[in-house]
């Protein structure tokens, strides 16, 4: 079977791909308005952008984490379908996944990679739970109880010591290495306090616990097989996703005063980003609703489908993302952080993305998938044979 072939009988689901492909645009949007995170090194003094940085973030990473999940279970299953000992290979998947992250980690701190493989390692163990119990398990998660333990834990027993986050007492220095360090250093400083301050920020805000339950809730959607099911019906959709934003406004009001009934320390901090990941749910239910009623439209397919070869390269693109604007933006490149305003960022993602889709649509038909996903699967997985004939010229056997 050749690579064409091979790709066109495994691909996803088009309405996989175009939620892969969309997801990715906004995460790419959202790198290039902070500059690929040096936004607070000279922030815009117009408005303030962390709270709503801190919620598409949760809502883009969620939206990833779910699909994630949606597509390691079918991995999962596949194996199992052919009595293959899956709990060996998945491990390997998932290593191979870390060590990609964190090698992309170096160059940009804010990868995902990373944090999708750690919060899949529960996965592997849960495969014969039943549909129930994963799907309490995923509750669990997404509710945020290990937070909401947290919380009860600094509200009964105060650290004098702990009255604000640890990730952020990093962040200044992690922004002038982005804006100022050479290469080398920069590597250097991502080794380990990147590193430090990366993680540390996915569990002070819970973000962690949010993205392991839409992976959770991601299989669950595998195991029941509603990925494949015909789609409700639009008036039930757009009701859904109506829904979904009147509990996030709902939130919003919520978040104005409850906080203060907490003291001035960690426990008030971690509700409120508690609140922040329950409105990121309701953003995610809301955009995943109104994606398959638009897929039920003509025009709206139309549309959609463009997202979905980006989608199939998804990897690929996201590498490539940072690699060219973490030069564009960096001190150690282009450096410029310090003269591209936001309007001008939207304007250059725009036509990244146009060129993207071309690239996509020229590569897919002539090679089935991206060429990371390429070596994923050739050189690093074992998905399939090679080719008697090398499907990219920088190849060689």
């Amino acid at each position: 079977m050749n690579q064409v072939a091979f790709a066109q009988k495994h691909s996803r689901s088009p309405l996989l791909n175009e939620l892969r492909g969309l997801s990715l645009l906004g995460l790419f949007l959202l790198h290039l308005q902070t500059g690929y995170q040096l936004y607070w090194y000279q922030p815009a003094p117009v408005w303030d952008f962390t709270s709503y940085f801190v919620l598409a973030e949760g809502s883009v990473h969620g939206l990833i984490a779910l699909l994630f999940g949606l597509s390691f279970f079918v991995v999962l299953k596949r194996y199992h379908e052919r009595e293959i000992e899956y709990r060996p290979c998945f491990t390997r998947r998932l290593t191979v996944v870390f060590l990609l992250g964190y090698l992309h980690s170096l160059w940009f701190a804010g990868d995902i990679l990373q944090v999708l493989a750690v919060s899949s390692i529960l996965m592997i163990f849960s495969f014969s739970f039943s549909n129930r119990c994963w799907l309490a398990v995923s509750a669990g998660f997404v509710l945020q109880l290990p937070q909401i333990a947290i919380i009860g834990i600094h509200s009964w027993f105060p650290d004098p010591g702990y009255n604000s986050p640890v990730y952020l007492q990093y962040l200044p220095v992690s922004f002038e290495h982005y804006a100022h360090s050479t290469l080398p250093a920069l590597i250097s400083y991502n080794l380990g306090n990147g590193q430090v301050a990366k993680w540390a920020m996915y569990f002070e805000t819970g973000q962690i616990w949010c993205v392991m339950g839409l992976i959770f809730i991601g299989g669950w959607i595998g195991r029941r097989g509603l990925w494949q099911a015909r789609f409700p019906r639009n008036l039930y959709l757009v009701f859904t996703a109506t829904m979904g934003l009147g509990i996030y406004r709902l939130l919003d009001w919520f978040a104005t005063w409850a906080p203060k009934k907490f003291d001035e320390n960690m426990a008030r901090w971690c509700f409120e980003h508690l609140l922040i990941q329950y409105q990121a749910l309701c953003i995610i239910l809301a955009v995943i609703c109104l994606i398959m009623a638009a897929h039920n439209t003509l025009s709206g397919n139309s549309l959609l489908k463009l997202f979905a070869p980006v989608g199939r390269m998804s990897l690929t693109f996201y590498l490539m993302q940072s690699l060219v604007f973490v030069i564009f933006f960096y001190g150690f490149g282009l450096d410029a952080y310090q003269s591209i305003g936001a309007m001008p960022c939207l304007v250059l993602g725009a036509s990244w993305w146009v060129l993207q889709i071309h690239i996509a649509n020229f590569w897919l038909p002539r090679f089935g998938c991206g060429p990371v996903e390429w070596i994923w699967n050739k050189r690093l997985v074992n998905s399939y044979r090679p080719q008697t004939k090398n499907p990219f010229p920088f190849y060689r056997n």
